[in-house]
């Protein structure tokens, strides 16, 4: 167990250098993701359907990975914050991520789809997993910072 915890805590460089590289990622991947749905929607004949609704993922898509990115900015400066209990949402989101994503693409084989159709789960199982993921991180921050607002929305 504690190679375990030696190996996932191992850093590459500085902790901002880590957090730069991650946000930098994240965003280059949604800039990579819409650009290259298009194409693969427009090379593979579907009815306008799958062609707007592989769009609308696309860009979903997109907009949760620089997501992503902000929350893993955002969350490496509350690590010291709270306890490792008090992100069990953003720990369960990670297995849940990788859950969706495998079993997702699995039985998406086997369904005898479309091209276009194949690409269209491919972002919709896409945007589900990154949707827990991001749902997961969030938790954790807002957990992080709850106390921490001076002022009462409600007054």
């Amino acid at each position: 167990m504690k190679t375990t915890c030696m190996i996932l805590s191992h850093r590459l460089s500085d902790e901002s250098l880590d957090t730069r590289l991650g946000q930098l990622a994240c965003q280059l991947g949604a800039l990579f993701v819409v650009p290259t749905s298009v194409v693969a929607l427009v090379r593979h004949p579907g009815s306008r359907i799958d062609f707007l609704f592989g769009l609308g993922l696309a860009c979903l898509v997109g907009l949760l990975m620089v997501m992503l990115g902000i929350l893993c900015r955002r969350g490496t400066g509350l690590q010291g914050k709270g306890s490792s209990w008090s992100r069990w949402a953003e720990f369960a989101s990670y297995g849940a991520c990788a859950g969706i994503f495998i079993l997702g693409i699995r039985s998406l084989a086997g369904l005898g789809l479309t091209p276009a159709q194949v690409t269209v789960g491919l972002l919709l199982i896409a945007a589900l997993s990154l949707a827990v993921l991001v749902c997961g991180m969030m938790t954790t921050v807002l957990q992080s910072t709850k106390g921490s607002c001076q002022c009462d929305p409600w007054a």
